[in-house]
Formats: C-alpha cells, structure tokens, sequence
C-alpha cells in the first residue's frame, strides 16, 4: 500500500502547531482560545482531506504477498502487472487483498489492458465484494469495446458506498472465456467526497 505522505506532513505540521500554541498560552503569552483553534481547525482539514477523493487509500498489485492481490491463474508480465488468457471462463481469476474500510465512498480503479480489439465479446468482469464475497459492492461487465486501444493500458473506475466499516474487501477479476490477453497493472482505491 502507498503511504500518504500528505496527510503525515499534515498531521506533524498541525501537532507542531498545537503543542506551540499549548506551550504559549501556559506561559500566559496568548489566550486559551488559540489552542482550542489549534485543535479544531486542523482537524476539520484533515477530515476535509481526507474525503476530497485526493487521499489515495492503497494501490495493489498481484504478488505472493498476502497483503496484495493474489491470482489462481496466468503469470507475471513483468512491472509488476499480472498476464491472464481471457479464454477459459474462471471465477476470481484475481482476488484479495481483504482490506477493512470505514464507512464512505470510494472508488477503485481497475488499470487494464487487452492484446487485441476485434469483436466485441464478453472479456471479463471485476467487482469489489465484501464479507468473504458474499456481499457484492460493485461490479461491471467489460467487452472488447470497452477498451479503446489494443496494448496500452485503461483505468475501468467501479464506485461504491460503504454504509458500514467492512473488514474484508476485496477486489476481483473473472474472465469470460474470450480468447483474448488480459494484463491487470494494479487496482488503486481512493475516498470520494461527493
């Protein structure tokens, strides 16, 4: 997962601040009120950055890390990014990494590419799913129109809203059965404000 250095350059920032303005208004150099404002103000900055869609909450890709995203089927194409033949229809070709969120909205992005575009057929479905699969977020079907270019990769965006914190989400790939070369870099997921 990314860390977000954003948001810890925000927090130390604003804990520098607070213990300053504590620090000055025990020494009877300013008033009381500075360090409630020290408090709050930064807070409702943080929340603010937080859910502006800017905080990006993870970015996962296939690997034997039990933290990441582990797949039943194809091999590594290397950068990272995991190589799946489209042509055998199979459940959760790629699946993981079980990852708890708070409640809110989000929006995973699926960064995709296909070897080639003729036709139009079913490619692949990706979801995101909660309670060991059971409770399904979001999803979509994708076809080869899909995709606008053969061999550069596409972010396919799949918005969801968590009306309670949820331990074990988890992000999916299946293939249709489509003779045709699936290549997954990464999926990065990110708060959104509206």
């Amino acid at each position: 997962m990314k860390n977000d250095y954003v948001a810890q350059f925000l927090v130390s920032a604003f804990s520098a601040v607070a213990v300053a303005a504590f620090n000055l208004a025990v020494a009877g150099q300013i008033n009381g009120l500075w360090v409630l404002l020290a408090f709050v103000i930064p807070f409702f900055i943080l929340r603010a950055y937080q859910n502006s869609g800017f905080c990006v909450n993870g970015e996962w890709r296939v690997m034997s890390d039990k933290t990441q995203l582990r797949a039943v089927t194809g091999q590594p194409s290397g950068g990272g990014a995991w190589e799946l033949e489209t042509g055998e229809p199979k459940r959760w070709a790629i699946f993981g990494p079980y990852q708890p969120l708070a409640r809110g909205k989000y929006c995973a992005t699926f960064r995709l590419k296909i070897n080639h575009l003729a036709g139009d057929d079913p490619v692949a479905e990706i979801d995101v799913a909660a309670r060991h699969g059971q409770k399904r977020l979001a999803v979509r079907s994708l076809t080869v129109k899909d995709f606008r270019r053969a061999d550069e990769y596409q972010d396919f965006p799949l918005e969801f809203h968590l009306l309670q914190d949820e331990n074990e989400v988890e992000f999916r790939v299946s293939t249709s059965g489509a003779k045709r070369r699936l290549t997954l870099e990464h999926v990065r997921l990110a708060r959104r404000l509206l």
